[in-house]
């Protein structure tokens, strides 16, 4: 082989190799584009409503009268502010590397303060003896749950789950003080916000996703082999996901528990006596029958159990 031919060769083979670890590299250091947000983003409401929020949050269900007036009053702004992101579309402006988790927690701070925020506002129309108001501002609470965990991963999730059982807490004791049009349209609300659920599945998709992006740089790296060395696990996250389902999905309980205890609370009032089985509640009250059972001191009464 004559040398010039065989010097071609030789960079005819570099060059592929070159090319090929240049696409190598892409591939594994190169992040994904990420995914197209809403504009506006009702997310950045909830974000700069919690941030906007001025002094400490009084202490739920231990908070006085005055306290409650008084930060309320403080901070109708960031209240008004939250309530914007109600009416827009949600979604959490994912990043893909690790350094953007470290100030995503801060976000989910300012969400979670905003959260509590909303029952204290509340608590203080409980105790200036408006239970319409004070289940209004519960229901908010469960509302911005629903919508926190649209695109995020599994920690957003789990906000959003702790965001709505706070909701709920705080809204099933008022369930006995509403009248019929009240406990219809909470009935109504709480069907929209399950339709409005992002499906556990889809998050641990963006999850994987999220994760698979930053094992392509070493910070990526260094983090997985922290978490792998603290679990004693190659796989750190099945544990992680295990746990998250079994909180995620839990909170289909409670919905339901609620639904139907609205919808015996409306049917009380409407008939002047309590339900006997679930033919008397579906589906004037509900569209079908949950799927959870109530024991004899359960609230309002409800003692019969799904067939």
């Amino acid at each position: 082989m004559k040398p010039v031919r065989r010097i071609r060769i030789f960079l005819l083979i570099g060059g592929l190799v070159l090319a090929a670890g240049l696409f190598m590299g892409y591939f594994f250091f190169q992040p994904p584009e990420p995914e197209p947000l809403p504009h506006p983003n009702g997310y950045d409401d909830f974000v700069a409503a919690g941030e906007m929020l001025k002094g400490e949050v009084p202490g739920e269900k231990t908070g006085t009268l005055e306290e409650c007036r008084q930060f309320v009053s403080a901070n109708r702004e960031a209240l008004a502010r939250g309530r914007l992101g109600l009416a827009k579309e949600c979604r959490v402006p994912t990043e893909y590397s690790s350094t953007w988790l470290q100030r995503h927690l801060n976000q989910i701070m300012a969400t979670r303060k905003l959260g509590h925020a909303f029952c204290v506002e509340g608590e203080l129309a409980m105790l200036e003896k408006r239970p319409g108001d004070a289940a209004s501002n519960y229901l908010t609470v469960i509302k911005m749950g629903a919508r926190l965990g649209h695109g995020g991963l599994m920690i957003d999730g789990l906000i959003a789950t702790a965001c709505e059982e706070e909701g709920a807490i705080f809204l099933e004791p008022e369930v006995g003080t509403l009248d019929i049009e009240q406990s219809r349209k909470l009935i109504a609300e709480l069907e929209k916000v399950e339709s409005e659920q992002e499906p556990s599945a889809q998050i641990i998709k963006h999850e994987k996703k999220w994760v698979r992006a930053v094992l392509r740089s070493f910070d990526g790296i260094k983090m997985f082999v922290s978490e792998a060395a603290a679990t004693r696990s190659l796989n750190p996250a099945q544990t992680e996901q295990k746990n998250f389902l079994a909180r995620y999905e839990a909170r289909l309980q409670w919905a339901l528990q609620l639904k139907a205890k609205l919808a015996a609370r409306a049917y009380a009032l409407e008939q002047g006596r309590l339900s006997a089985s679930w033919n008397d509640l579906v589906p004037a009250y509900l569209k079908s029958v949950p799927n959870v059972p109530f024991g004899p001191g359960d609230t309002n009464r409800l003692s019969f159990k799904a067939d």
